[in-house]
């Protein structure tokens, strides 16, 4: 009878070991999917010239989405531009920024259509400007979608020109040298979600995580119920085995 007592109690024991290893593997892997699950990612932007040397000339810009971030200026987010020329007697040969006057604009969770206003002044009449772009693998969520409209060139439908940030890495115009051009880029869509990261390219990388405001995956939420359940079967079964 002794041996039998001390028999149940080391089944117990490990049965009890057994299902904190379990329970802490099943926590573990839930935290590390929703610590996954936030929306973020930060498209590098190069506005390019060149001078009358042939000096390559150029901005660099950062337009984002973080999830701390406001559609206001943000002082850990976002960064002012410079727009006049360090040397007072001598003009710019580009100026790009986005309005109003923001090298990186990074904003809050997309909620509706988000757009960045680009301003790419100063360059000479005849000059190529080529703005170009690294996209991190995977940024968008399914039905997003990202395009660099030219607000100052219309197609023959009669509407501004886009360009797909996703199909192409970069969007070439020649300056008229009458004033500021006006680009936008803006992101419209999306309802599900896309997980990826990106690699780190100029001025920023992109992750991509669920948006806070939608609702988790179905695998997400099953391993919840997992965690949530796990402390019940464990009473359980320890009554069971008590019992015998």
């Amino acid at each position: 009878m002794k041996k039998l007592k001390i028999k149940n109690q080391t089944n117990r024991l490990r049965f009890v070991t057994y299902f904190c290893r379990l329970f802490c593997t099943f926590t573990f892997l839930f935290f590390i999917i929703n610590i996954s699950s936030a929306y973020a990612w930060k498209v590098p932007i190069e506005v390019a010239t060149s001078a009358d040397n042939g000096e390559k000339i150029y901005s660099r810009l950062v337009a984002g989405i973080e999830s701390g971030a406001t559609d206001g200026f943000d002082n850990l987010w976002d960064a002012h531009a410079l727009t006049t020329s360090p040397d007072p007697e001598k003009e710019p040969v580009l100026r790009a920024y986005f309005s109003p006057a923001l090298w990186k604009d990074i904003r809050g969770p997309v909620k509706k259509n988000t757009q960045w206003d680009l301003i790419i002044d100063s360059v000479p009449e005849g000059k190529d400007v080529v703005v170009s772009w690294t996209v991190p693998q995977g940024m968008l969520k399914a039905g997003e979608r990202l395009v660099l409209r030219d607000n100052d060139k219309v197609s023959i439908d009669g509407v501004p020109v886009e360009t797909d940030i996703i199909q192409a890495s970069n969007y070439v115009f020649v300056s008229d040298g009458e004033g500021p051009r006006s680009l936008s880029l803006v992101l419209s869509g999306g309802t599900t979600e896309s997980s990826s990261s990106g690699d780190d390219s100029g001025f920023g990388c992109g992750t991509v995580k669920l948006d806070d405001n939608t609702p988790p995956n179905g695998g997400t939420s099953a391993l919840g119920i997992v965690v949530l359940l796990l402390p019940l079967v464990f009473f359980r079964l320890r009554s069971a085995i008590s019992r015998h």
